[in-house]
This record gives structure tokens, C-alpha cells and sequence, in this order.
């Protein structure tokens, strides 16, 4: 990569406005490949050491925020405070149209797609066209592929995960294993 100076700004093209201070007005925009702090497991540039550490804690798997509540724990805040509207009932995210609500601006994006009839999930096998991701994979399980989430206590299975832990949940409760072990059969 093209080496410039340590407090170059892509968005004003030159150097920081205020390098004294080391802080520009459009810090987000200015490029991580041009600085010299680099992860050396996954390649990724960092802004600053600290954008650094707090990188390598994914690696390191480093959750520092824990709910209050129940055992969430996660590696950024923003995700606990968004966490903790399920505790509150909190959801500020409201939708134009009508009465929905959710805790997350992403929820709201996916919901409102069933007022514009969009479906930018295109199944590639068929003419099916979906809202959300998961729901394609499901398609593409349940129609194309045959694979399923088998019952490691029976012979039950299904190409829904949720249905799957519904099953476990209702028949094998007392057995108390975890589920994320569970994986698509062939």
C-alpha cells in the first residue's frame, strides 16, 4: 500500500485539519491500511493500539460486558445495551406503518420490507424470494438439499433449527445438553 502521513484524512485527501490534537473530524473514514498496527493473526490494520487490543480480544475471545440479568455476555457494549431492551421491553425502533416495534434498527429494516413486498433473497434453484437469509437457507434445506438438524437422543429431525430446539426443548428437557453442538445431517 501507498504509505502517507500518520494523520492523513481520505475524506479531506490531506493531512489532519488539526494534527496537533491528532484528532480529525472524520477520523472514521481515515484508511487502516495506511497504519503500521496490524493483527498478527488475522492481517486486519488498526487505526490506533487501542482499536488494536480491542481487536484482538475477538481472538482471544475476551467478552467483558455481562448482563446483569442472565448470562449474556458479549465483547462490546453497544451490543449489551441493545441486549437489555429484552429485559426492559424497550424498543425504540418503531415502523411508520403501523404498530410494530423492535430493539434493533436492523429488525425494523427486515420488517419493513413485508410493507414494500421486497425480497432481496433469491433462491437460485427456484423462483422463491424471501425477506431474510435464514429463511432462504431454510428453502434451500427443506426443497433443494435434504439436510436436517438431527436429535442426538432420537431419531427426530427437521431442516429448522428452531423447530429442532422446540423438539429437545418439549421431549428431552431433563437431559439438559447443549444444543450448539448440533449440526445439518446429510
Amino acid at each position: 500500500p501507498v504509505q502517507r502521513p500518520e494523520h492523513w484524512c481520505n475524506v479531506l485527501a490531506a493531512t489532519h485539519p488539526c494534527e496537533e490534537t491528532g484528532r480529525c473530524p472524520h477520523v472514521k473514514h481515515v484508511a487502516v491500511v495506511y497504519c503500521d498496527k496490524a493483527c498478527f493473526l488475522s492481517d486486519r490494520k488498526c487505526s490506533s493500539k487501542l482499536t488494536l487490543q480491542r481487536h484482538m480480544g475477538i481472538h482471544a475471545g475476551i467478552k467483558p460486558f455481562h448482563c446483569q440479568h442472565c448470562e449474556y455476555k458479549t465483547r462490546l457494549k453497544a451490543s449489551l445495551i441493545q441486549h437489555m431492551r429484552i429485559h426492559t421491553g424497550e424498543k425504540p425502533f418503531k415502523c411508520e406503518i403501523c404498530s410494530y416495534a423492535s430493539i434493533d434498527s436492523s429488525s425494523l429494516r427486515r420488517h419493513f420490507r413485508t410493507h414494500t413486498s421486497e425480497k432481496p433473497y433469491k433462491c437460485h434453484l427456484c423462483s422463491y424470494g424471501c425477506i431474510q437469509k435464514k429463511s432462504l437457507d431454510l428453502h434451500i434445506r427443506r426443497h433443494h438439499t435434504g439436510e436436517a438438524f438431527g436429535c442426538s437422543f432420537c431419531c427426530y429431525s427437521s431442516p429448522d433449527k428452531q423447530l429442532l430446539r422446540k423438539h429437545v426443548k418439549k421431549y428431552h428437557l431433563e437431559l439438559n445438553t447443549p444444543l450448539g453442538s448440533q449440526k445439518p445431517s446429510p
